[in-house]
């Protein structure tokens, strides 16, 4: 799929993973999108940008192993505190057990890396359908 063959969106995305070069093509790719996007390798950083009003994330992808703090208990934290956040959560490791029934959080879902840009699009989509 080329840019111009891409749906276009207008949502701010958080994209968070500690491996720069796997958060940079999601970062690009979110982009080719249309999409605002705010990246770090820090949940610190993540957790003081989604709660921040005027950053206005509405999505936050993030990698679900990273050294410090898991991405499922990063949105678990965000979660208690921002219920209405959407939460795309993302792992190279096939065989991770991602158990996000119970997160507080408006919408989840889960995608495999790496991963295609129909994949992405499909995904970030259907999560800020409903927002």
């Amino acid at each position: 799929m080329s840019a111009s063959d891409a749906p276009q969106g207008s949502a701010t995305v958080l994209v968070v993973d500690d491996n720069p070069d796997a958060r940079r093509a999601v970062v690009r790719t979110l982009e080719v999108l249309g999409h605002r996007v705010l990246e770090t390798g820090d949940p610190e950083t993540a957790r003081s940008w989604v709660l921040d009003e005027e950053e206005g994330v509405d999505l936050m992808v993030t990698d679900v192993v990273m050294p410090g703090m898991s991405g499922i208990r990063l949105a678990r934290e965000l979660g208690a505190r921002r219920p209405d956040l959407r939460v795309l959560f993302i792992s190279g490791y096939a065989d991770q057990d991602v158990q996000v029934d119970d997160l507080p959080l408006a919408a989840t879902a889960f995608l495999e890396k790496p991963m295609t840009i129909n994949e992405l699009s499909a995904k970030v989509a259907g999560l800020l359908e409903g927002a």
